[in-house]
């Protein structure tokens, strides 16, 4: 499942969507509080966040509702996202061995076997864009550029998510002074207080 991530996250870097709403992302974490943390962090929190951008503009937040789906949903495929499966398929393999040369032409295994993934996934998003969404493939320079913006827009927003976050866990609950304090820190100067 990582290597369809980042397979992904390659793809779209070359074939965008004409009307992405966000820079694609993601990884795959076997920590399920580190993934908790991350949902709530960059999922949840922005998609609250925007859909009260959406209502002060007038107009209908679902992002938050969508959010919920995504997370049901992997929810319900966490076990096939989590673990590995092997297909054992020697039969299938050995069959392409046996054809004879005649009807090769009208069996033609190799293609299953030498299968190139990255090509196949490379073409379900062309499709996507063509027939699903109805983008036009001349609107993928204009499209690396609305994706520019995106990544720059995710980076800003995940800086400051993080920042408040810290601010918030390091500043307000003052769990630097109490680090601080465990670890038997002292000023190495005087401030003059007693």
């Amino acid at each position: 499942m990582t290597q369809i991530v980042e397979m992904g996250r390659m793809i779209s870097n070359e074939i965008p969507l004409d009307k992405c709403i966000w820079a694609p992302g993601g990884s795959i974490t076997q920590v399920r509080i580190y993934n908790l943390f991350r949902v709530l962090l960059y999922h949840i929190l922005p998609a609250i966040l925007i859909d009260g951008v959406f209502r002060l503009m007038g107009q209908k937040p679902f992002l938050a509702k969508l959010q919920r789906k995504i997370y049901t949903a992997n929810v319900a495929l966490e076990y096939f996202i989590l673990n590995n499966w092997d297909f054992k398929n020697r039969n299938f393999i050995q069959l392409a061995s046996e054809i004879k040369p005649e009807d090769n032409k009208d069996f033609y295994y190799r293609d299953f076997i030498e299968f190139d993934v990255t090509l196949y996934f490379r073409n379900c998003i062309l499709g996507a864009r063509r027939y699903l969404l109805k983008e036009k493939d001349e609107n993928i320079p204009k499209a690396l550029v609305h994706l520019r913006r995106m990544k720059l827009l995710d980076k800003v927003c995940k800086t400051i998510i993080v920042a408040v976050f810290l601010y918030v866990l390091l500043i307000q609950f003052d769990l630097l002074g109490m680090a601080l304090y465990l670890v038997g820190y002292t000023s190495s100067f005087d401030l003059g207080c007693k």
